[in-house]
């Protein structure tokens, strides 16, 4: 082999090896600002602990082949750790959730946040405070969005939204405590307007209202809840179900548009 072309190779693999040492270096001191130790910092799994990314960091020091892709999968643990530093100690994030602006965002004790859910608070509610408050032992499960552009979001204490939900909260939307809202639920407190028949769909005004679901709430997979709705306390939303008017304390309501099918019974 041409000895000019091993020096180069030479040459390659040590410049190649101060860049992931540089990489490295710089993570090690992202780390150290926010004083990422795993007794404070607990995680869901404890195989994305902070001793798991030290391992990714060590990869990085030990095979500059691998230097970029170690870097991009440090980076990703490392981003969602400061998150974790503003909030309750004890609650509970999965390294795959994703939060936008979290300087916004209020978490309680023992709150749940799984898989790729979604926080976007862009901008604080009105009169100030934070765009999304969770409170004591909420549980906003996988793939779910919660987006508080132009409102807030509150959900209640031990309230559950569950896996694929979307809450608009334009309008601002309210969650009480104990409630339950199932897979696939659509909470909308804006909507696009289609009464101008002379005007393109995209110029259309849209309407902005808040939706209040009470405490103890039962909301089945796939309902929809438009703009302006109250849900009393205690009711129950059928699956399927599209609710456009008020729901009241106690009543079980379902269809499209939804009407009252019968009074729960006190027991």
């Amino acid at each position: 082999m041409d000895t000019a072309r091993v020096r180069d190779e030479g040459a390659d693999r040590g410049s190649a090896v101060e860049r992931a040492e540089e990489f490295a270096a710089e993570h090690d001191a992202i780390a150290a600002d926010f004083s990422l130790e795993q007794d404070e910092h607990p995680d869901i799994d404890p195989g994305q602990s902070p001793d798991r990314a030290e391992g990714l960091l060590g990869g990085l020091r030990r095979s500059p082949v691998r230097a970029v892709a170690g870097r991009l999968r440090a980076e990703a643990r490392i981003a969602s750790w400061p998150l974790r530093a503003r909030w309750r100690r004890d609650a509970q994030l999965s390294p795959r959730a994703i939060v936008r602006d979290p300087r916004l965002v209020e978490i309680g004790r023992r709150v749940l946040l799984g898989r790729e859910a979604e926080l976007w608070a862009f901008c604080e509610r009105p009169g100030g405070g934070p765009g999304i408050r969770l409170a004591e032992r909420a549980d906003i499960r996988s793939h779910a969005l919660l987006h508080a552009y132009g409102g807030h979001i509150d959900v209640g204490v031990h309230s559950c939204v569950n896996h694929f939900c979307f809450i608009n909260a334009a309008g601002g939307v309210t969650i009480g405590d104990e409630v339950m809202i199932g897979t696939g639920t659509a909470i909308l407190s804006s909507e696009h307007g289609i009464a101008l028949s002379g005007t393109p769909m995209t110029r259309q005004p849209s309407r902005v209202a808040p939706v209040v679901v009470e405490d103890n709430v039962y909301i089945g997979a796939n309902a929809v809840i438009q703009a302006g709705v109250k849900i009393g306390t205690g009711a129950v939303v059928a699956s399927g179900a599209v609710v456009r008017q008020d729901v009241r304390p106690g009543d079980i309501v379902g269809g499209v548009p939804a009407r009252v099918i019968r009074r729960r019974e006190d027991r």
